[in-house]
């Protein structure tokens, strides 16, 4: 267990380790929603969001990486196109801090707040 997070809830047969942050495996692609594969059912809902949290507290940063978002809108519209947005609030001291990243398709955003 690592500040508080069991990292094996989140990964499918990982252990949990020391390291504070799982490493996240290159790839040269991200698999569109369009690649979903076929045996796994697509979401019904409001699809997937695949991101990661680091968190510096000596440099007092929060990094929020949206690697990927795919099944948007789930079994409803297949074929919709989604013009994807990120919008992260924190609130240290109960003054908020916003930060918003807007994007039509491209949904990596390099944002830090």
């Amino acid at each position: 267990m690592t500040h508080g997070t069991d990292l094996s809830l989140y990964q499918q047969g990982a252990e949990t380790s020391s390291s504070s942050v799982p490493d996240i495996p290159r790839r040269s692609t991200v698999r569109t929603s369009n690649s979903w594969p076929e045996n796994e059912p697509r979401p019904t809902g409001l699809g997937l969001i695949h991101c990661s949290l680091q968190h510096f507290p000596i440099r007092k940063r929060l990094r929020v990486s949206l690697l990927k978002a795919e099944g948007l809108a789930g079994k409803l519209k297949p074929e919709l196109e989604i013009h994807a947005f990120c919008k992260v609030s924190l609130a240290p001291g109960g003054k908020p801090q916003n930060s918003i990243v807007k994007r039509g398709r491209d949904v990596a955003f390099n944002q830090v707040a």
